[in-house]
């Protein structure tokens, strides 16, 4: 039991790695996102790109693209975690009849894993589980699968949270 508390223990600390990773990423895309627009926007119609301009496109989607592909590997190395914590507790308490699964089920299915062998289940390490499991859904749900604001993006754009407010002309 005590490898599973360490795996908690280790997944709760990457996944606040990857956070202020992620913070860094947003940060930058927002200072490039910020520079673009000082630079573009009072142009309309058709021109040649300085190369101030020029850089400043390319600046801003190489950190669009970070940004993107930091939340996607974020995301996933706390699924992968959660995963493994799931396996190792399957394995901590075979043989048994009630199956843990994925990720997806570890919340559910460890009390009564934990109830078939007679024991009784870690309050502390189920809180963890459970606050662990409930972070890797709420970073999914707000910034892969339904970014909020009024011009939300699919799954594979660059969500909405990450855009600096509008700024008065």
């Amino acid at each position: 039991m005590q490898s599973v508390v360490r795996q908690v223990e280790v997944a709760q600390r990457s996944f606040e790695f990857s956070r202020r990773d992620l913070e860094q990423a947003r940060a930058a895309y927002v200072g490039s996102s910020e520079a673009f627009d000082s630079l573009t926007h009072r142009k309309v119609g058709i021109y040649m790109l300085s190369p101030e301009e020029s850089e400043s496109i390319r600046a801003y989607a190489e950190a669009t693209h970070l940004l993107t592909f930091r939340i996607e590997t974020s995301f996933f190395q706390a699924r992968i975690l959660l995963d493994r914590i799931a396996r190792l507790l399957h394995f901590a308490f075979q043989p048994a009849q009630t199956a843990i699964g994925s990720h997806a089920h570890l919340a559910r299915n460890f009390p009564a894993l934990v109830a078939e062998h007679g024991t009784s289940v870690l309050e502390k390490l189920m809180s963890r589980i459970n606050d662990l499991t409930k972070d890797v859904k709420n970073f999914r749900d707000r910034y892969l699968v339904h970014p909020s604001g009024p011009h939300g993006h699919r799954v594979r754009s660059t969500p909405q949270w990450i855009h600096p407010p509008a700024q008065p002309v």
